[in-house]
């Protein structure tokens, strides 16, 4: 009862932004090809949650999430009879930042041998079906601003378009960096906790950085968004709770507690660096 109720509410969110990105958007055989997309993108999950079920195996996962974004954004703008420039960007944007994450998340699967979060869900098929919907929430949530432009063709570049792409390109950097830094410490074999580099004056970086990349894309749309539409700024909003209180930073702070808690060093880390806004500043 508890999952299905569960799914109940991700698929009315999906319901929910499917319809308010739907207003207003551009039309492919007189259907919203927001609608089409967000449509896409549950139908995606679904169809990647067969073989992967099959097989037990959640490897697919990451891999099709970050293909879906790429396919989500770049329909529209092929089957519209005309696009916007922002939109382009936007769309260029959006596959730069999945094959980057995409590709980093395939890498860490590999080294880990799979993804601990998946090991109880898998015993129950109910669960398993759970989580790949939650996944399309989670795309179709996220990638709503970017959406809402790209089935937007009178969408104009304005000064906030250009203000939203630079802060989005910042934290893409910011993100990239951060998990370079950490695969390097991994490969090198080290047996302690990171510390150097953005992790010295972040604990968690990377997420710091991917909050960031959704906020500069929602004000990215906000120059073309009218009524109800400005909702969509739930979605960083979203993106930015997920991360602090439900599977980022809660997540990796149990991992990390259990393997160093122990440590002086890793409890003086955690006592003296911020969780997530970055220290400006060298630690003294």
């Amino acid at each position: 009862m508890k999952s299905l109720i569960s799914l109940l509410v991700v698929w009315a969110i999906c319901l929910g932004t499917i319809l308010l990105g739907a207003e207003g958007s551009v039309q492919y055989s007189g259907v919203s090809l927001f609608a089409i997309s967000g449509v896409l993108i549950v139908l995606a999950q679904w169809v990647a949650f067969v073989p992967s079920l099959i097989k037990k195996t959640e490897h697919y996962y990451d891999l099709m999430g970050s293909i879906t974004f790429i396919t989500a954004i770049w329909l529209p703008i092929i089957l519209a009879p005309s696009v916007s420039e922002v939109a382009v960007m936007t769309a260029v944007f959006i596959s730069m930042w999945a094959v980057r994450l995409g590709s980093f998340l395939l890498w860490r699967v590999k080294i880990r041998g799979g993804d601990a979060r998946f090991t109880e869900i898998m015993k129950s098929p109910i669960r398993f079906f759970f989580v790949w919907n939650l996944q399309a929430t989670w795309v179709l949530v996220t990638i709503a601003p970017a959406l809402y432009i790209a089935t937007r063709p009178e969408a104009q570049l304005s000064a906030l378009s250009w203000l939203g792409i630079e802060i989005a390109f910042l934290g893409l950097v910011i993100e990239a960096v951060a998990d370079h830094q950490k695969m390097k410490h991994v490969r090198s074999g080290a047996n302690t906790f990171m510390q150097t580099g953005l992790w010295a004056r972040s604990q968690h970086p990377n997420y710091f950085g991917e909050i960031v990349v959704w906020f500069g894309v929602a004000l990215m749309a906000t120059n073309a968004m009218t009524g109800w539409a400005y909702l969509l700024w739930l979605s960083p909003l979203l993106v930015m709770f997920l991360l602090t209180r439900v599977s980022g930073v809660p997540l990796a702070d149990k991992r990390a507690k259990a393997k160093y808690g122990d440590d002086p060093q890793w409890q003086e880390y955690v006592k003296t660096t911020p969780k997530l806004w970055p220290r400006l500043t060298p630690k003294r």
